[in-house]
């Protein structure tokens, strides 16, 4: 992440094996999908991995963010999975 007026890197969020091709955020959640074929929930403002998401059989392309506890993906054989995760996303 990067200060947007001086340009200078506040925090890096690595857990991905390859390369990072989505990224949705609401409040302080943020989430990522690879082609890896994994998504990654974060919390940006502290860095740390909430939750990594296994399950789809080619890369991630594209993440949305449903509610507080609702991620939808789908990866590039246009599978669209919804992951319901027991801990809620808090605010």
């Amino acid at each position: 992440m990067w200060n947007w007026e001086t340009g200078e890197l506040i925090k890096s969020l690595e857990a991905h094996s390859a390369t990072v091709t989505c990224l949705d955020t609401m409040n302080h959640i943020l989430v990522s999908g690879s082609e890896d074929k994994t998504l990654k929930v974060w919390n940006w403002q502290t860095g740390q991995l909430l939750h990594t998401l296994e399950g789809h059989s080619t890369k991630v392309k594209s993440v949305q963010l449903q509610g507080k506890y609702i991620i939808l993906s789908q990866s590039e054989d246009d599978i669209i999975k919804i992951w319901v995760l027991r801990n809620r996303l808090e605010e």
